[in-house]
């Protein structure tokens, strides 16, 4: 039998793994009853449910073939990073368009195939729906844009 399922193998780890914090993080907490439950109820079955998934996909990586583990890009990982980072240093001072465009423009970038034309679409498009769903429709208490600076 030859192993080669190191990407299932690896991922079954981290679900497990994930469930065991959850339940170390969870255990001093009251657990109650399923007619009551306690505050820790909830991250007590979250947790086994993760190992169990875990030992799922653990197993799985035993039976089926996997693909190889591709190589790593880091472009699109840090203009990820960069977005979100952006998008939070300027929700407040220049407003939710500027942030929300922003963001898609950096987000954007993390990608080779971005057309920038597709892109400025995208963007306004995104701050447009943006305002429109958490300032309007939702009532969020955030300016759309903010003309002081």
């Amino acid at each position: 039998m030859r192993f080669d399922n190191l990407q299932d193998l690896l991922a079954g780890l981290l679900f497990a793994a994930f469930g065991a914090a959850a339940l170390w993080f969870g255990q001093s907490l009251a657990l109650g009853a399923a007619t009551r439950m306690g505050p820790g109820y909830l991250p007590t079955i979250l947790g086994w449910m993760l190992i169990g998934l875990g030992g799922v996909i653990v197993v799985r990586s035993f039976l089926v073939n996997g693909v190889p583990i591709q190589k790593i890009h880091l472009r699109p990982q840090i203009m990820i990073i960069a977005a979100l980072i952006a998008f939070a240093l300027l929700v407040e001072r220049f407003g939710l368009l500027a942030a929300a465009a922003a963001a898609v423009v950096l987000g954007s970038l993390g990608s080779r195939e971005a057309r920038p034309l597709e892109t400025v679409i995208l963007a306004v498009v995104t701050a447009l729906a943006s305002v429109g769903l958490f300032i309007y429709l939702l009532g969020q208490p955030m300016v759309p844009w903010n003309w002081g600076l």
